[in-house]
């Protein structure tokens, strides 16, 4: 026998050694791209889900059994018929149409994990049902947290630059149309007073709107997280606004739960000392401002309230309340430049968390502080 031809059982080992680094090839691959892959054998209804799929989603091999149930277990429900009407299009045109989407899941520890699926029926039968499908899933979390991002982020600058140039202007036309008026041959002393007198107040009105600007722009800078007592910052605001406090006969109750939390606090206490003043000022003419702060949780956040006995927000406007420059008051009736909401709202992302108002017109308003427990990857 020639010694150059391999015997069947040395092919075959030579087969699977083959076979063997091409899998570790693959596996380090999918390893390195955080993609986690499967098969599916449709008509026995079983399905290997690799390690690094379940990785994916906080789970270790022996944690999830290998069967459609454990996927179809953690997606997000609202997802799972989208993902049965993409396999169906798919099957359908034979393949014609890519089985891919993008769907999300439920890690271990409660969060939401992002995932772009895509996938390919491999194998038919005689009459054309799908035997074998195989595919991959990446987790495109980090993807999807900064496109999420961006799009907040756009949606700020056009309502800066709409309120800047619609806000600004309001006070420049003032100033320009009394400028002119003044230099009207033989004015009356009188009336180039008050003309004065109104082109001052404007220019303080341009000038407050555009230190409004410049701290919101600085809000969110040189950021550092500290453990932060709420109650000590609490106090500490009702000591700062305690002139306005007494002047308005106003009471202040707090719980006295509040916990120590991972924050910003000086933001923090921008926030506060916003919806504290506010609570203060927007209040009926004689009455006394009455502010309950109170502290409540749920399954991912502290939960911060302020409530308050004032003017309230009428339905129609409460979707507006956050904006920039946003008055829902006449400037007579309430002084200030609409801004300290913005601000309280970009504080509460900052922390990952969000800012929400309840109220009804004449009979207060709540705004209620989601903080989460665990602050990853702020911005």
């Amino acid at each position: 026998m020639d010694k150059n031809v391999l015997s069947l059982e040395e092919q075959l080992a030579e087969c699977q050694k083959q076979l063997a680094d091409k899998n570790l090839i693959i596996n380090t691959i999918l390893e390195s791209t955080l993609a986690g892959y499967w098969d599916w054998f449709i008509q026995d209804n079983t399905e290997y889900l690799s390690p690094t799929f379940k990785k994916m989603f906080g789970y270790e091999d022996h944690e999830m059994e290998n069967k459609p149930e454990s996927w179809q277990a953690i997606i997000h429900p609202d997802d799972l018929a989208e993902v049965y009407e993409c396999f169906n299009k798919h099957v359908e045109s034979k393949g014609e149409i890519p089985y891919n989407n993008t769907v999300r899941y439920y890690h271990k520890n409660g969060s939401i994990v992002h995932v772009y699926c895509k996938g390919q029926v491999v194998e038919w039968d005689a009459e054309d049902k799908p035997i074998r499908m195989i595919g991959a899933h990446i987790d495109i979390t980090p993807m999807k947290k900064i496109e999420d991002t961006l799009s907040i982020k756009n949606g700020e600058l056009e309502e800066f630059a709409y309120a800047t140039s619609h806000d600004l202007k309001e006070p420049l036309r003032t100033i320009s149309s009394f400028i002119e008026l003044l230099q009207v041959p033989d004015i009356e002393t009188e009336k180039q007073n008050m003309y004065l007198n109104i082109i001052s107040q404007s220019a303080s009105r341009m000038t407050s709107l555009i230190q409004g600007l410049l701290d919101h722009s600085r809000l969110g800078k040189e950021l550092k997280t500290e453990q932060t007592d709420l109650n000590l910052l609490i106090e500490n605001v009702t000591q700062d606004l305690n002139h306005s406090i007494v002047e308005k006969n106003g009471i202040i109750t707090c719980d006295k739960t509040l916990p120590i939390i991972e924050a910003y606090p000086t933001e923090l206490r921008v926030l506060f000392q916003n919806l504290i003043s506010n609570a203060i000022k927007f209040t009926t003419p004689g009455a006394s401002p009455c502010i309950q702060i109170n502290y409540t949780t749920d399954a991912m956040n502290h939960i911060i309230s302020v409530k308050d006995n004032g003017i309230g927000i009428a339905k129609d406007k409460q979707d507006r309340v956050f904006n920039l420059f946003s008055r829902l008051n006449a400037a007579e009736e309430y002084e200030g430049t609409g801004i300290g909401l913005t601000h309280c709202k970009k504080i509460a992302h900052l922390h990952n968390g969000e800012i929400k108002v309840t109220s009804e017109k004449d009979k207060g308003s709540t705004f209620s502080i989601y903080i989460p427990k665990q602050l990853n990857n702020l911005e």
